[in-house]
Protein backbone atom coordinates (compact mmCIF):
# COMPACT_ATOMS: atom_id res chain seq x y z
CA UNK A 1 0.00 0.00 0.00
CA UNK A 2 1.55 3.33 -1.04
CA UNK A 3 1.19 6.74 0.58
CA UNK A 4 -1.55 7.85 -1.82
CA UNK A 5 -3.61 4.77 -0.90
CA UNK A 6 -3.23 5.48 2.81
CA UNK A 7 -4.02 9.19 2.61
CA UNK A 8 -6.75 9.13 -0.03
CA UNK A 9 -8.22 5.65 -0.25
CA UNK A 10 -9.04 4.58 3.27
CA UNK A 11 -8.50 7.61 5.48
CA UNK A 12 -9.15 11.05 4.00
CA UNK A 13 -12.80 10.38 3.12
CA UNK A 14 -13.71 9.62 6.72
CA UNK A 15 -11.62 12.46 8.13
CA UNK A 16 -13.46 14.85 5.82
CA UNK A 17 -16.77 13.38 6.93
CA UNK A 18 -15.90 13.96 10.57
CA UNK A 19 -14.82 17.46 9.64
CA UNK A 20 -18.23 18.22 8.15
CA UNK A 21 -19.93 16.63 11.19
CA UNK A 22 -18.57 19.28 13.43
CA UNK A 23 -14.87 19.23 14.12
CA UNK A 24 -14.37 22.49 12.25
CA UNK A 25 -13.39 25.91 13.47
CA UNK A 26 -13.72 28.02 10.39
CA UNK A 27 -11.60 31.09 9.83
CA UNK A 28 -11.53 33.86 7.22
CA UNK A 29 -8.35 35.36 5.80
CA UNK A 30 -7.56 36.28 2.20
CA UNK A 31 -4.84 34.26 0.54
CA UNK A 32 -3.83 33.58 -3.03
CA UNK A 33 -3.25 30.18 -4.58
CA UNK A 34 -1.42 29.59 -7.82
CA UNK A 35 -3.19 26.73 -9.57
CA UNK A 36 -1.14 25.15 -12.32
CA UNK A 37 -3.33 23.83 -15.14
CA UNK A 38 -1.78 21.68 -17.82
CA UNK A 39 -1.84 23.46 -21.14
CA UNK A 40 -2.96 26.72 -19.54
CA UNK A 41 -1.32 29.74 -17.97
CA UNK A 42 -1.28 29.87 -14.17
CA UNK A 43 -4.56 31.18 -12.84
CA UNK A 44 -4.62 33.42 -9.77
CA UNK A 45 -7.59 32.56 -7.56
CA UNK A 46 -8.69 34.54 -4.52
CA UNK A 47 -9.40 32.07 -1.70
CA UNK A 48 -10.92 32.74 1.70
CA UNK A 49 -9.73 30.26 4.36
CA UNK A 50 -12.97 29.47 6.15
CA UNK A 51 -12.30 26.24 7.98
CA UNK A 52 -10.22 25.37 11.02
CA UNK A 53 -10.61 22.15 13.03
CA UNK A 54 -10.00 21.76 16.73
CA UNK A 55 -11.30 18.48 18.15
CA UNK A 56 -10.19 16.89 21.40
CA UNK A 57 -10.00 13.26 20.34
CA UNK A 58 -8.92 12.19 23.84
CA UNK A 59 -12.21 13.41 25.34
CA UNK A 60 -14.31 12.17 22.46
CA UNK A 61 -12.80 8.70 22.65
CA UNK A 62 -14.06 8.33 26.24
CA UNK A 63 -17.70 8.92 25.32
CA UNK A 64 -20.21 6.13 24.91
CA UNK A 65 -21.28 7.62 21.59
CA UNK A 66 -17.80 7.60 20.02
CA UNK A 67 -16.87 4.20 21.49
CA UNK A 68 -19.92 2.65 19.89
CA UNK A 69 -19.07 4.20 16.53
CA UNK A 70 -15.44 3.12 16.86
CA UNK A 71 -16.52 -0.48 17.45
CA UNK A 72 -18.43 -0.38 14.17
CA UNK A 73 -15.16 0.15 12.31
CA UNK A 74 -16.27 3.55 11.02
CA UNK A 75 -13.25 5.59 12.13
CA UNK A 76 -10.15 5.90 9.92
CA UNK A 77 -7.80 2.96 10.09
CA UNK A 78 -4.82 4.15 8.00
CA UNK A 79 -5.07 1.01 5.92
CA UNK A 80 -2.91 -1.68 7.56
CA UNK A 81 -2.04 0.58 10.51
CA UNK A 82 -3.84 1.06 13.82
CA UNK A 83 -2.91 4.62 14.75
CA UNK A 84 -4.29 6.49 17.75
CA UNK A 85 -5.14 10.16 17.40
CA UNK A 86 -5.09 12.74 20.17
CA UNK A 87 -6.19 15.91 18.43
CA UNK A 88 -7.55 16.97 15.06
CA UNK A 89 -7.21 20.53 13.71
CA UNK A 90 -7.95 21.95 10.27
CA UNK A 91 -8.03 25.21 8.37
CA UNK A 92 -9.67 25.19 4.94
CA UNK A 93 -10.49 27.83 2.34
CA UNK A 94 -12.97 28.31 -0.47
CA UNK A 95 -12.92 30.67 -3.45
CA UNK A 96 -14.01 34.14 -2.33
CA UNK A 97 -16.01 34.93 -5.46
CA UNK A 98 -19.25 33.21 -6.38
CA UNK A 99 -18.23 32.72 -10.02
CA UNK A 100 -15.12 30.81 -8.93
CA UNK A 101 -17.23 28.57 -6.71
CA UNK A 102 -19.63 27.80 -9.56
CA UNK A 103 -16.73 27.09 -11.89
CA UNK A 104 -15.50 24.44 -9.48
CA UNK A 105 -18.74 22.81 -8.42
CA UNK A 106 -18.08 19.93 -10.79
CA UNK A 107 -14.91 19.31 -8.79
CA UNK A 108 -16.75 19.31 -5.45
CA UNK A 109 -16.44 15.58 -4.85
CA UNK A 110 -14.16 13.81 -2.42
CA UNK A 111 -12.06 12.55 -5.33
CA UNK A 112 -11.79 16.06 -6.80
CA UNK A 113 -10.95 18.11 -3.74
CA UNK A 114 -7.28 18.19 -4.67
CA UNK A 115 -7.53 18.23 -8.43
CA UNK A 116 -5.90 20.73 -10.74
CA UNK A 117 -8.69 23.22 -10.05
CA UNK A 118 -9.52 22.46 -6.41
CA UNK A 119 -12.79 23.44 -4.81
CA UNK A 120 -10.96 24.36 -1.61
CA UNK A 121 -7.60 24.64 0.08
CA UNK A 122 -6.90 22.69 3.27
CA UNK A 123 -4.38 22.47 6.11
CA UNK A 124 -5.12 19.41 8.27
CA UNK A 125 -3.14 18.34 11.33
CA UNK A 126 -3.46 15.14 13.33
CA UNK A 127 -1.64 14.74 16.64
CA UNK A 128 -0.85 11.06 17.14
CA UNK A 129 0.30 8.79 19.93
CA UNK A 130 3.74 7.23 19.58
CA UNK A 131 2.77 3.59 19.06
CA UNK A 132 4.53 0.71 17.24
CA UNK A 133 2.09 1.06 14.35
CA UNK A 134 2.90 4.77 14.08
CA UNK A 135 6.61 3.94 13.91
CA UNK A 136 5.89 1.30 11.26
CA UNK A 137 3.92 3.89 9.29
CA UNK A 138 6.90 6.28 9.41
CA UNK A 139 9.23 3.51 8.29
CA UNK A 140 6.99 2.47 5.38
CA UNK A 141 6.73 6.00 3.98
CA UNK A 142 10.46 6.65 4.25
CA UNK A 143 10.93 6.10 0.50
CA UNK A 144 7.71 7.80 -0.59
CA UNK A 145 7.96 10.55 -3.27
CA UNK A 146 8.96 13.82 -1.64
CA UNK A 147 10.50 17.23 -2.13
CA UNK A 148 12.39 19.55 0.20
CA UNK A 149 11.21 23.12 0.86
CA UNK A 150 13.08 25.36 3.30
CA UNK A 151 14.77 22.36 4.86
CA UNK A 152 11.53 20.44 5.48
CA UNK A 153 10.74 17.16 3.72
CA UNK A 154 7.25 17.26 2.18
CA UNK A 155 5.80 13.96 1.00
CA UNK A 156 3.87 14.05 -2.28
CA UNK A 157 1.09 11.38 -2.18
CA UNK A 158 0.26 11.67 -5.87
CA UNK A 159 3.18 13.09 -7.88
CA UNK A 160 1.30 12.46 -11.16
CA UNK A 161 -1.21 15.21 -10.32
CA UNK A 162 0.03 18.75 -10.93
CA UNK A 163 -1.84 20.01 -7.87
CA UNK A 164 -0.89 17.22 -5.48
CA UNK A 165 -1.24 18.00 -1.78
CA UNK A 166 1.72 17.79 0.56
CA UNK A 167 2.16 15.68 3.68
CA UNK A 168 4.61 16.05 6.56
CA UNK A 169 5.01 13.31 9.19
CA UNK A 170 7.12 14.37 12.17
CA UNK A 171 6.99 15.01 15.93
CA UNK A 172 3.98 12.66 16.32
CA UNK A 173 2.04 14.80 13.85
CA UNK A 174 0.67 14.07 10.43
CA UNK A 175 0.06 17.32 8.54
CA UNK A 176 -1.82 17.24 5.24
CA UNK A 177 -1.93 20.50 3.25
CA UNK A 178 -2.66 22.06 -0.10
CA UNK A 179 0.47 23.28 -1.93
CA UNK A 180 -0.12 26.94 -1.05
CA UNK A 181 0.38 26.16 2.66
CA UNK A 182 3.67 25.45 4.43
CA UNK A 183 4.26 23.51 7.64
CA UNK A 184 3.86 25.43 10.88
CA UNK A 185 5.63 23.98 13.90
CA UNK A 186 2.98 24.85 16.50
CA UNK A 187 0.07 26.87 15.19
CA UNK A 188 -2.36 26.59 12.33
CA UNK A 189 -2.38 29.25 9.59
CA UNK A 190 -3.31 32.66 10.99
CA UNK A 191 -6.85 32.88 12.31
CA UNK A 192 -8.48 36.26 11.62
CA UNK A 193 -9.77 38.34 14.49
CA UNK A 194 -13.46 37.73 13.73
CA UNK A 195 -13.13 33.94 13.64
CA UNK A 196 -10.97 33.88 16.76
CA UNK A 197 -13.58 35.94 18.63
CA UNK A 198 -16.35 33.53 17.62
CA UNK A 199 -14.22 30.58 18.71
CA UNK A 200 -13.54 32.09 22.14
CA UNK A 201 -17.25 32.81 22.62
CA UNK A 202 -18.19 29.19 21.92
CA UNK A 203 -19.03 27.00 24.92
CA UNK A 204 -16.28 24.63 26.01
CA UNK A 205 -16.94 21.57 23.86
CA UNK A 206 -15.37 18.43 22.46
CA UNK A 207 -16.12 19.62 18.91
CA UNK A 208 -16.37 23.20 17.75
CA UNK A 209 -17.14 24.60 14.32
CA UNK A 210 -16.94 28.30 13.55
CA UNK A 211 -18.26 29.70 10.28
CA UNK A 212 -17.02 33.26 9.81
CA UNK A 213 -19.80 34.17 7.40
CA UNK A 214 -18.36 37.65 6.80
CA UNK A 215 -15.57 36.01 4.81
CA UNK A 216 -18.03 34.88 2.14
CA UNK A 217 -20.53 37.73 2.24
CA UNK A 218 -20.41 38.41 -1.47
CA UNK A 219 -20.73 34.75 -2.47
CA UNK A 220 -23.65 34.20 -0.08
CA UNK A 221 -25.41 37.33 -1.29
CA UNK A 222 -24.99 36.21 -4.91
CA UNK A 223 -26.37 32.76 -4.03
CA UNK A 224 -29.46 34.22 -2.35
CA UNK A 225 -29.94 36.67 -5.19
CA UNK A 226 -29.90 33.78 -7.65
CA UNK A 227 -32.87 32.23 -5.83
CA UNK A 228 -35.10 35.22 -6.64
CA UNK A 229 -37.84 34.11 -8.96
CA UNK A 230 -37.09 30.47 -8.19
CA UNK A 231 -38.87 30.53 -4.81
CA UNK A 232 -42.29 31.77 -3.67
CA UNK A 233 -42.13 35.42 -2.59
CA UNK A 234 -42.62 34.59 1.09
CA UNK A 235 -39.88 31.94 1.07
CA UNK A 236 -37.48 34.25 -0.73
CA UNK A 237 -38.12 37.00 1.84
CA UNK A 238 -37.24 34.59 4.66
CA UNK A 239 -34.12 33.48 2.82
CA UNK A 240 -33.03 37.11 2.44
CA UNK A 241 -33.02 37.45 6.23
CA UNK A 242 -30.09 35.03 6.36
CA UNK A 243 -27.93 37.75 4.80
CA UNK A 244 -27.95 39.36 8.24
CA UNK A 245 -25.92 36.48 9.73
CA UNK A 246 -22.27 37.31 10.42
CA UNK A 247 -21.11 34.09 12.06
CA UNK A 248 -22.21 30.57 12.95
CA UNK A 249 -20.75 28.30 15.65
CA UNK A 250 -21.52 24.59 15.88
CA UNK A 251 -20.46 22.77 19.05
CA UNK A 252 -21.01 19.29 20.44
CA UNK A 253 -20.21 17.20 23.47
CA UNK A 254 -20.25 13.41 23.38
CA UNK A 255 -20.95 11.43 26.54
CA UNK A 256 -23.82 9.10 27.29
CA UNK A 257 -25.80 11.48 25.10
CA UNK A 258 -24.63 13.55 22.15
CA UNK A 259 -25.43 17.21 22.83
CA UNK A 260 -25.32 19.61 19.90
CA UNK A 261 -25.66 23.37 19.68
CA UNK A 262 -25.79 26.05 17.02
CA UNK A 263 -25.01 29.65 17.95
CA UNK A 264 -25.73 32.24 15.26
CA UNK A 265 -24.38 35.78 15.43
CA UNK A 266 -26.32 38.45 13.53
CA UNK A 267 -25.46 42.02 12.55
CA UNK A 268 -27.97 43.52 15.02
CA UNK A 269 -30.49 42.47 17.69
CA UNK A 270 -33.40 43.12 15.34
CA UNK A 271 -31.79 40.87 12.74
CA UNK A 272 -31.48 38.13 15.37
CA UNK A 273 -35.23 38.25 16.01
CA UNK A 274 -35.94 37.87 12.30
CA UNK A 275 -33.42 35.04 11.86
CA UNK A 276 -34.89 33.23 14.89
CA UNK A 277 -38.37 33.44 13.39
CA UNK A 278 -37.08 32.18 10.04
CA UNK A 279 -35.28 29.21 11.59
CA UNK A 280 -38.28 28.22 13.72
CA UNK A 281 -40.50 28.36 10.66
CA UNK A 282 -38.02 26.28 8.64
CA UNK A 283 -37.83 23.59 11.33
CA UNK A 284 -41.62 23.39 11.59
CA UNK A 285 -42.09 23.23 7.82
CA UNK A 286 -39.18 21.09 6.70
CA UNK A 287 -37.97 19.31 9.86
CA UNK A 288 -40.38 16.35 9.62
CA UNK A 289 -39.17 15.70 6.06
CA UNK A 290 -35.48 16.24 6.79
CA UNK A 291 -33.54 13.28 5.36
CA UNK A 292 -31.82 11.33 8.12
CA UNK A 293 -29.59 8.48 6.87
CA UNK A 294 -29.87 5.06 8.48
CA UNK A 295 -26.39 5.32 9.98
CA UNK A 296 -27.63 8.39 11.90
CA UNK A 297 -30.66 6.60 13.29
CA UNK A 298 -33.17 7.29 10.52
CA UNK A 299 -36.67 8.56 11.19
CA UNK A 300 -36.65 7.77 14.93
CA UNK A 301 -33.47 9.77 15.52
CA UNK A 302 -34.83 12.70 13.50
CA UNK A 303 -38.05 12.81 15.51
CA UNK A 304 -36.20 12.59 18.81
CA UNK A 305 -33.78 15.35 17.85
CA UNK A 306 -36.56 17.65 16.64
CA UNK A 307 -38.46 17.18 19.92
CA UNK A 308 -35.37 18.11 21.91
CA UNK A 309 -34.67 21.36 20.01
CA UNK A 310 -34.85 24.60 21.97
CA UNK A 311 -34.54 28.14 20.54
CA UNK A 312 -33.37 31.25 22.38
CA UNK A 313 -32.37 34.80 21.48
CA UNK A 314 -29.68 36.59 23.49
CA UNK A 315 -29.00 40.07 22.09
CA UNK A 316 -27.81 39.66 18.52
CA UNK A 317 -27.26 35.92 19.01
CA UNK A 318 -29.61 32.99 18.32
CA UNK A 319 -28.97 29.78 20.28
CA UNK A 320 -30.31 26.38 19.24
CA UNK A 321 -29.77 23.24 21.34
CA UNK A 322 -30.57 19.58 20.72
CA UNK A 323 -29.80 16.11 22.10
CA UNK A 324 -29.38 12.62 20.75
CA UNK A 325 -30.50 10.51 23.73
CA UNK A 326 -29.03 7.13 24.66
CA UNK A 327 -31.86 5.21 22.99
CA UNK A 328 -31.12 6.89 19.68
CA UNK A 329 -27.38 6.34 20.09
CA UNK A 330 -27.95 2.64 20.64
CA UNK A 331 -30.06 2.49 17.47
CA UNK A 332 -27.37 4.38 15.57
CA UNK A 333 -24.76 1.93 16.85
CA UNK A 334 -26.75 -1.06 15.57
CA UNK A 335 -27.27 0.56 12.18
CA UNK A 336 -23.60 1.55 11.85
CA UNK A 337 -22.43 -1.95 12.72
CA UNK A 338 -24.79 -3.35 10.12
CA UNK A 339 -23.52 -0.77 7.62
CA UNK A 340 -19.91 -1.80 8.25
CA UNK A 341 -20.79 -5.47 7.69
CA UNK A 342 -22.69 -4.64 4.50
CA UNK A 343 -19.70 -2.69 3.23
CA UNK A 344 -17.45 -5.68 3.95
CA UNK A 345 -19.83 -7.92 2.02
CA UNK A 346 -19.69 -5.48 -0.88
CA UNK A 347 -15.88 -5.51 -0.88
CA UNK A 348 -15.89 -9.31 -1.08
CA UNK A 349 -18.33 -9.22 -3.99
CA UNK A 350 -16.15 -6.68 -5.85
CA UNK A 351 -13.16 -8.96 -5.30
CA UNK A 352 -15.12 -11.92 -6.70
CA UNK A 353 -15.80 -9.94 -9.88
CA UNK A 354 -12.11 -9.06 -10.15
CA UNK A 355 -11.35 -12.78 -9.83
CA UNK A 356 -13.91 -13.39 -12.60
CA UNK A 357 -12.17 -10.83 -14.81
CA UNK A 358 -8.89 -12.71 -14.38
CA UNK A 359 -10.10 -16.30 -14.78
CA UNK A 360 -13.40 -16.03 -16.63
CA UNK A 361 -15.31 -17.57 -13.73
CA UNK A 362 -16.14 -17.04 -10.05
CA UNK A 363 -14.19 -18.94 -7.39
CA UNK A 364 -17.26 -20.32 -5.62
CA UNK A 365 -17.41 -23.71 -7.38
CA UNK A 366 -13.78 -24.48 -6.66
CA UNK A 367 -10.47 -23.69 -8.28
CA UNK A 368 -8.15 -26.15 -9.99
CA UNK A 369 -5.39 -27.24 -7.62
CA UNK A 370 -7.32 -26.23 -4.48
CA UNK A 371 -8.70 -28.80 -2.03
CA UNK A 372 -12.49 -29.04 -2.23
CA UNK A 373 -12.85 -28.43 1.52
CA UNK A 374 -10.84 -25.21 1.43
CA UNK A 375 -13.12 -22.20 1.03
CA UNK A 376 -13.35 -19.94 -2.00
CA UNK A 377 -12.54 -17.12 0.44
CA UNK A 378 -8.92 -18.26 0.42
CA UNK A 379 -8.83 -17.97 -3.39
CA UNK A 380 -10.07 -14.40 -3.04
CA UNK A 381 -7.22 -13.24 -0.79
CA UNK A 382 -4.98 -11.82 -3.58
CA UNK A 383 -7.93 -9.68 -4.67
CA UNK A 384 -8.36 -8.29 -1.15
CA UNK A 385 -4.75 -7.08 -0.80
CA UNK A 386 -3.87 -10.27 1.12
CA UNK A 387 -1.32 -11.88 -1.21
CA UNK A 388 1.15 -12.59 1.62
CA UNK A 389 -1.52 -14.47 3.63
CA UNK A 390 -2.61 -16.38 0.51
CA UNK A 391 0.92 -17.67 -0.03
CA UNK A 392 0.97 -19.20 3.47
CA UNK A 393 -1.84 -21.65 2.63
CA UNK A 394 -1.27 -25.16 1.33
CA UNK A 395 -4.02 -25.19 -1.29
CA UNK A 396 -3.77 -28.94 -1.77
CA UNK A 397 -4.89 -29.66 1.80
CA UNK A 398 -8.25 -29.19 3.59
CA UNK A 399 -9.05 -26.18 5.74
CA UNK A 400 -8.52 -28.08 9.02
CA UNK A 401 -5.14 -29.56 8.15
CA UNK A 402 -2.48 -28.52 10.70
CA UNK A 403 -0.84 -26.15 8.19
CA UNK A 404 -4.06 -24.37 7.20
CA UNK A 405 -5.84 -24.46 10.55
CA UNK A 406 -2.96 -22.48 12.05
CA UNK A 407 -3.99 -19.58 9.77
CA UNK A 408 -7.60 -19.48 10.97
CA UNK A 409 -7.00 -16.58 13.36
CA UNK A 410 -5.41 -14.50 10.60
CA UNK A 411 -8.86 -13.81 9.17
CA UNK A 412 -8.98 -10.54 7.20
CA UNK A 413 -11.31 -8.00 8.80
CA UNK A 414 -13.45 -7.89 5.67
CA UNK A 415 -14.61 -11.49 6.37
CA UNK A 416 -15.19 -11.21 10.12
CA UNK A 417 -13.22 -11.79 13.32
CA UNK A 418 -12.00 -14.55 15.64
CA UNK A 419 -11.65 -16.88 12.68
CA UNK A 420 -15.40 -16.88 11.93
CA UNK A 421 -17.47 -15.34 9.13
CA UNK A 422 -21.14 -15.02 8.20
CA UNK A 423 -20.58 -13.90 4.60
CA UNK A 424 -21.97 -16.93 2.82
CA UNK A 425 -22.44 -17.70 -0.86
CA UNK A 426 -25.83 -19.06 -1.89
CA UNK A 427 -24.98 -22.39 -3.51
CA UNK A 428 -25.95 -22.78 -7.15
CA UNK A 429 -24.55 -24.00 -10.46
CA UNK A 430 -23.20 -20.53 -11.34
CA UNK A 431 -19.66 -20.52 -12.67
CA UNK A 432 -19.62 -17.25 -14.60
CA UNK A 433 -21.79 -14.28 -15.46
CA UNK A 434 -23.17 -15.98 -18.55
CA UNK A 435 -24.72 -18.63 -16.33
CA UNK A 436 -26.94 -16.14 -14.49
CA UNK A 437 -30.03 -16.42 -16.69
CA UNK A 438 -32.32 -14.36 -14.46
CA UNK A 439 -29.92 -11.43 -14.54
CA UNK A 440 -27.30 -10.26 -12.04
CA UNK A 441 -29.70 -7.71 -10.51
CA UNK A 442 -32.29 -10.42 -9.78
CA UNK A 443 -30.05 -13.11 -8.29
CA UNK A 444 -28.64 -13.24 -4.76
CA UNK A 445 -24.92 -13.94 -4.48
CA UNK A 446 -24.21 -13.44 -0.75
CA UNK A 447 -26.37 -13.51 2.35
CA UNK A 448 -25.24 -12.22 5.73
CA UNK A 449 -26.05 -15.49 7.44
CA UNK A 450 -27.32 -16.06 10.97
CA UNK A 451 -24.73 -18.80 11.32
CA UNK A 452 -20.99 -18.22 11.63
CA UNK A 453 -18.55 -20.68 10.09
CA UNK A 454 -14.75 -20.92 9.99
CA UNK A 455 -13.77 -18.55 7.21
CA UNK A 456 -11.45 -21.06 5.52
CA UNK A 457 -14.05 -23.87 5.51
CA UNK A 458 -16.04 -24.59 2.37
CA UNK A 459 -19.40 -24.24 4.10
CA UNK A 460 -22.03 -22.11 2.36
CA UNK A 461 -25.81 -21.76 2.28
CA UNK A 462 -28.09 -24.25 0.59
CA UNK A 463 -31.41 -23.05 -0.78
CA UNK A 464 -33.19 -24.80 2.09
CA UNK A 465 -31.06 -22.99 4.67
CA UNK A 466 -31.60 -19.64 2.95
CA UNK A 467 -35.36 -20.21 2.82
CA UNK A 468 -35.38 -21.14 6.53
CA UNK A 469 -33.61 -17.86 7.38
CA UNK A 470 -36.25 -15.95 5.40
CA UNK A 471 -39.18 -17.81 6.96
CA UNK A 472 -37.83 -17.24 10.48
CA UNK A 473 -37.63 -13.46 10.14
CA UNK A 474 -39.60 -11.61 12.82
CA UNK A 475 -41.24 -8.17 12.41
CA UNK A 476 -38.51 -5.53 12.21
CA UNK A 477 -35.84 -8.07 11.24
CA UNK A 478 -34.22 -8.28 7.83
CA UNK A 479 -31.80 -10.27 5.71
CA UNK A 480 -28.88 -8.31 4.28
CA UNK A 481 -27.99 -9.67 0.85
CA UNK A 482 -25.89 -8.68 -2.12
CA UNK A 483 -27.02 -9.34 -5.65
CA UNK A 484 -24.52 -10.44 -8.30
CA UNK A 485 -24.56 -6.92 -9.77
CA UNK A 486 -23.16 -5.52 -6.50
CA UNK A 487 -26.41 -4.02 -5.21
CA UNK A 488 -27.15 -4.39 -1.49
CA UNK A 489 -30.72 -5.23 -0.49
CA UNK A 490 -32.52 -5.42 2.83
CA UNK A 491 -35.17 -8.14 2.65
CA UNK A 492 -38.02 -8.46 5.15
CA UNK A 493 -40.94 -10.88 5.48
CA UNK A 494 -43.06 -8.37 3.59
CA UNK A 495 -41.58 -9.84 0.42
CA UNK A 496 -43.70 -12.64 -1.10
CA UNK A 497 -42.05 -15.98 -0.41
CA UNK A 498 -42.17 -16.93 -4.11
CA UNK A 499 -40.21 -13.79 -5.03
CA UNK A 500 -37.47 -14.52 -2.53
CA UNK A 501 -37.25 -18.14 -3.67
CA UNK A 502 -36.74 -17.03 -7.28
CA UNK A 503 -33.91 -14.70 -6.23
CA UNK A 504 -31.97 -17.70 -4.88
CA UNK A 505 -31.71 -19.36 -8.29
CA UNK A 506 -29.84 -18.06 -11.35
CA UNK A 507 -32.00 -20.19 -13.66
CA UNK A 508 -35.09 -18.93 -15.43
CA UNK A 509 -36.89 -22.17 -14.51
Amino acid sequence: MNLADVVFGCWLRRVLFLTLCGALVIAGQNCYAQVANEGQENEEIDFVPLMMIDADINKLSQSTFIKDIAQSGFFPSFGDYSIDWERLRVVAAMPKHFDDILARLDRATLDGLFSEQPFWQVYLELSLRDTPDYQKFLSDIENAPSKEIDGIRYLVPNPDVSYSPLVVAEDKRLVFMSPNYRLLKKDLPEVPEGAERLYKQAPSSDLVVVFDVDALRSAIADTIEGAEGQLPTEDYAELKRLEKISGVVFHANAGRTFDVGLDIECDAERDAREVLATLKSAVERFGPELPFPDWLGGKAAREELLKSLTFRQAGRHVEIRGVFAQKTLAEIDVVMQESAKINNQRQVLIASHNFHDSYGEFPFQGVEGKHENLSWRVSMLPYLDQQALYEQFDLSKPWDSPENKALLDKIPEVFGKDGMTNICWVKSNVRNLEGIERGTSNTICFIMSDKYVPWTQNNDLTHIEAMAMFMNLKPGEALHVHMYDGRARRITRDMPIEEFEKMLSPDED
